[in-house]
């Protein structure tokens, strides 16, 4: 990647561009994410209280900077130079437009969760071959728990806590990655 193509997500102070309210719409957080990362893998969950004026999150995300740049209802992918990067959320992110044209997905709601990948040429040949394994991955949130677990033939793995662990395929359970 280089440093024009930047991504994050936030919770914003405001509901516009424009709004003067501290935490501002592209900076600080209304309510702070619980995030952990692990090497190539980042996690965030949001919860917003129902108390709060702003139920929704965004997504800068600057497709025209991406050499490629993928777009599906709960996933954005880019590529640039020899890098990849994929972000899921477990809400559809919607296209927005206000003063920054082309850049902002929204997730709507009160719970959301966003899962990062990154990789690089080196791992994978293509960005099909980035997505798929993204998608492979599986990231699941629900009850206040981001999952991410993958399959790697018949076995589950899951990544995220150093050493992966190993279970069968009718194996109910999976550690968790971000719990709230």
């Amino acid at each position: 990647m280089d440093s024009e193509t930047q991504i994050f997500a936030n919770h914003p102070g405001g509901t516009c561009d424009s709004s003067q309210m501290r935490p501002g719409y592209w900076y600080g957080n209304g309510v702070m994410p619980a995030v952990r990362q692990e090497k190539g893998i980042l996690g965030a969950v949001y919860q917003i209280p129902k108390e709060h004026p702003i139920h929704f999150t965004h997504v800068y995300w600057p497709g025209v900077k991406f050499d490629q740049n993928k777009v599906e209802d709960h996933w954005l992918f880019g590529k640039k130079r020899n890098g990849y990067i994929g972000m899921w959320c477990s809400k559809k992110l919607q296209p927005y437009q206000d003063q920054v044209f082309n850049c902002e997905y929204r997730s709507y709601g009160d719970e959301i969760a966003y899962c990062v990948f990154c990789g690089d040429q080196k791992e994978y040949n293509t960005m099909e071959a980035f997505i798929e394994n993204c998608k492979k991955r599986t990231p699941v949130y629900a009850d206040g728990e981001l999952i991410q677990i993958s399959f790697n033939s018949k076995k589950l793995y899951h990544r995220l806590y150093g050493d992966s662990m190993e279970l069968d395929e009718s194996d109910k359970k999976c550690d968790i990655f971000i719990g709230i």
